[in-house]
């Protein structure tokens, strides 16, 4: 069995050796090898947490079989990152441990918890999905355009510019849009322009 460590402190001058420590004594009694301790300084409200996010990365490519924390709040930034992150783990086969809240899902209680929790953040997905379905349809409802706005097009200009001989790519350089947004607007009226003289020939 080899186990992620992860502890983290919000600031430099804080010691982790009262996270390291317990965590290095729970891997030994269960005779787990430590793969890696992650150790990392930062804000639990940061989204980005380097250390964490590569923790994810390599549980997400199977490189170790349990996570073990020491306390819930030194891991997620919030309910919503934890059961997630929980979540993946459980779809992973990878075990997960906190050592404060006695949560081990290698224990018959444990693998109970971990189902529930999974249940929540599946639960916490599917209102978060059924608020956001309702909320474009409440915008639908009053008249609201969504999407993005359409690009407002000058055709007298680009008509010009195409006729002076500049190609697609050096029309939309000049105006800010993309040459595929160029081309396709002008394109149409150069073939029926086309088609004229070619009858009238």
């Amino acid at each position: 069995m080899k186990a992620a460590i992860y502890a983290r402190v919000s600031r430099d001058d804080l010691n982790m050796t009262n996270q390291i420590t317990p965590l290095r004594n729970y891997c030994k009694l269960k005779g787990w090898k430590i793969f890696k301790e992650y150790k990392e300084t930062a804000s639990g409200i940061l989204d980005d947490r380097p250390v964490y996010n590569q923790l994810l990365k390599d549980a997400a490519a199977c490189k170790f079989n349990a996570v073990v924390v020491f306390k819930f709040d030194r891991f997620a930034r919030s309910a919503m990152q934890l059961l997630e992150s929980l979540d993946m783990f459980r779809r992973r086969g990878i075990e997960f441990v906190s050592i404060s809240e006695n949560i081990d899902t290698t224990t018959a209680m444990g693998k109970v918890v971990f189902t529930i929790l999974a249940a929540f953040a599946e639960f916490e997905r599917n209102l978060i999905s059924e608020r956001t379905k309702a909320g474009l349809d409440t915008a639908r409802r009053n008249g609201k355009v969504l999407g993005r706005p359409r690009a407002h097009l000058d055709m007298p200009t680009l008509r010009k510019l195409r006729a002076n001989g500049l190609p697609y790519r050096a029309i939309a350089k000049q105006i800010g849009m993309k040459p595929g947004v160029v081309y396709k607007y002008l394109r149409p009226v150069y073939k029926r322009v086309s088609r004229v003289n070619h009858a009238r020939s």
